[in-house]
């Protein structure tokens, strides 16, 4: 969605380089991870679910609540370094993603409608009779109507935004201590919180 930068956080950043690269990399990592966990379980909670047989006509959509099981968090370590850590909050989607074995079930996650459930789309009804092409020129401009969005992922993380950053925060300054003890070096936050010394 968009790259949030943290300020004021020098003490932690000191403390990061003085461990060594590869430990300095998981805790980064980590703390990522915490971050995106907040936007991951908001976008979730936010996302819509519909009930089926609203209208009295059979139903072909999804199963209501795919879009909530279709939201994850993945570490992409293709746009990730030393110093940089991303891992990404989006939907599941694409063919890949149907018929997957979940423990002793097998469950198809991919909510193909994401993308028209958080910024809207036209509904054209199926097509029962004649060519494409005529189907498409009847529906090229109304009859055809406008859903409008039901946004789940942009208002997830304009909510809790600030929340990532306490969360990437209260990561580093509980994890580098642990991290500095094990490998015998004495850090101290200086932030005029809790004290925290190896």
């Amino acid at each position: 969605m968009a790259d949030q930068y943290v300020k004021g956080l020098r003490e932690l950043n000191n403390a990061l380089e003085a461990l060594p690269k590869a430990i300095a990399k998981n805790v980064l990592r980590g703390a990522v991870t915490a971050g995106a966990s907040v936007i991951r379980k908001e976008a979730a909670l936010r996302a819509p679910v519909y009930s089926p047989g609203k209208y009295g006509i059979p139903d072909t959509r999804p199963e209501p609540g795919r879009l909530k099981r279709a939201i994850y968090q993945a570490h992409a370590p293709e746009r990730s370094s030393e110093i940089v850590q991303t891992v990404l909050v989006g939907v599941r989607q694409g063919k890949s993603q149907r018929a997957k074995q979940r423990g002793k079930s097998t469950v198809n996650l991919d909510a193909y409608y994401a993308k028209w459930v958080e910024f809207g789309h036209w509904y054209v009804p199926p097509r029962t009779e004649g060519t494409r092409k005529a189907h498409r020129a009847k529906y090229a401009a109304p009859p055809g109507r406008f859903v409008p969005a039901k946004p789940f992922m942009r208002p997830a993380f304009e909510a809790k935004k600030d929340d990532a950053i306490k969360a990437i925060e209260q990561y580093l300054r509980e994890r580098i201590p642990r991290e500095a003890k094990k490998l015998g070096i004495s850090y101290a936050d200086n932030s005029g919180t809790a004290p925290l010394t190896a």
